[in-house]
């Protein structure tokens, strides 16, 4: 739907885009926040704001995160699990699943995140058809909230940018838009956000109407008419770690989604700095990327730049069993419409679990089921996933020394590894 103003309107916002912007010559063209899990729970605070959500949740990211939070809390946070200090964004998916041979549900365990800050989308500007992304994009405004993907699909439109933008990688056998038909390692969840703006509202109560993808595509380009404002690209990414499931076609989202399709993804800025935020990609590319003392959001402080574990501010609530202490009869979800019920659970063994507080999950059960209750989650381990364009995601314990550097348009693009650096300008 075309975005309505008035010629004021409009010459304001041509205004702001130019103001914005910066003028940076020769732009590189990523950089890289990894995290580490912040909290597993049934909350969407942008869909269902202080309610239950209709399913369980994989959140990473500042320790504001709650059901409730409202459009400026994010900024509130004392900590994030991710290794930009700065950042105390939320970034969060579904949980996956495996389904058991005896119908029970079990948490797949995730191995690592990572989401690309990119510099792909330029303003709309009449009869202009080419982006050549001479200027950087423009940073989030404080409140912004997005959403990526859509949690009732089931079938796949290849002329649809917004479902181009959800995609798999099965270790390094090639991309799909649904779950690989084919036994992974490591299997890796990607969402491509929007990349241009109205302009205007940063929150609407649709989530989605202020964002749009670019015209050539969902990964970058000019931007439309109706959205002729550029930010920064988000691309994350979690690897699950999927090497001991040989039955490659019993995955499910906490959604209740077994094609694939029905993957989406969830943002709230957070950036404490705004300024830092859109200078970064011309602060942070010279011979040290983010450890150049230079760097506006680092610094060059490896010791203040590292993903740590975090305590909830707001401790989660769990009306339902998600899953923390081990298999479930039956997922924490409705199913979303026109996907049929989960098969039958046999009743064998299955036994009745209490809501939980944030630390009532053991440690001997953490251990049992390789997953860990939102208070003392562990750094992510096990084998390593893939980056957008082939390096590994580390382990949460190694994520400094990791970096990533893109010069490529494409989605799928490579990556030079510099040592010493969490990512590369």
């Amino acid at each position: 739907m075309m975005y309505q103003r008035g010629c004021a309107f409009q010459f304001s916002l041509f205004l702001l885009s130019l103001m914005s912007h910066v003028e940076a010559g020769p732009v590189n063209d990523t950089f890289t926040v990894n995290c580490q899990i912040l909290t597993r729970q049934q909350s969407d605070p942008i869909v269902s704001p202080g309610v239950l959500a209709n399913h369980a949740h994989l959140v990473v990211g500042g320790n504001a995160f709650s059901r409730s939070m409202g459009p400026a809390d994010a900024l509130g946070a004392t900590g994030t699990t991710c290794d930009k200090n700065i950042d105390r964004s939320n970034y969060w998916i579904p949980q996956l699943y495996h389904i058991r041979s005896d119908g029970m549900y079990e948490m797949v365990p995730i191995s690592g995140s990572a989401t690309y800050y990119q510099n792909r989308a330029c303003d709309y500007t009449p009869g202009k058809t080419y982006c050549d992304r001479s200027k950087v994009a423009l940073a989030f405004k404080d409140g912004f909230r997005m959403i990526a993907g859509d949690t009732d699909r089931r079938t796949f439109n290849q002329s649809d940018p917004a479902q181009q933008a959800i995609t798999y990688m099965c270790d390094s056998k090639g991309q799909t838009n649904t779950f690989p038909t084919q036994h992974c390692n490591m299997l890796r969840a990607q969402i491509y956000f929007p990349s241009c703006w109205t302009g205007g509202d940063v929150a609407p109560p649709d989530h989605t109407s202020h964002v749009t993808y670019p015209i050539q595509g969902f990964d970058g380009g000019m931007c439309p008419q109706s959205h002729p404002v550029s930010i920064l690209s988000v691309f994350f990414e979690f690897g699950f770690d999927t090497s001991k499931y040989t039955d490659y076609n019993k995955f499910v989202w906490a959604n209740g989604d077994t094609t694939g399709y029905g993957l989406h993804g969830d943002f709230i800025n957070g950036w404490t700095d705004l300024n830092a935020l859109q200078d970064a990609f011309a602060t942070c590319s010279g011979e040290f990327s983010v450890d150049d003392p230079g760097c506006s959001i680092t610094h060059g402080d490896k010791a203040k730049n590292s993903p740590s574990q975090q305590t909830l501010m707001h401790p989660a609530t769990y009306e339902e069993d998600i899953g923390l202490n081990g298999p479930i009869a039956k997922l924490a979800s409705k199913n979303a419409a026109g996907q049929p019920p989960p098969p039958p659970v046999s009743a064998a063994g299955v036994s009745s679990q209490p809501a939980m507080s944030q630390t009532t999950v053991s440690a001997a059960s953490q251990s049992a089921t390789s997953t860990a209750s939102e208070s003392t989650d562990s750094p992510i381990g096990g084998q390593p996933s893939r980056s957008a364009g082939g390096q590994p995601i580390t382990s949460a314990a190694s994520q400094s020394a990791a970096s990533t550097a893109s010069t490529s348009t494409g989605h799928s693009r490579s990556h030079t590894k510099q040592s010493g650096s969490c990512d590369s300008l």
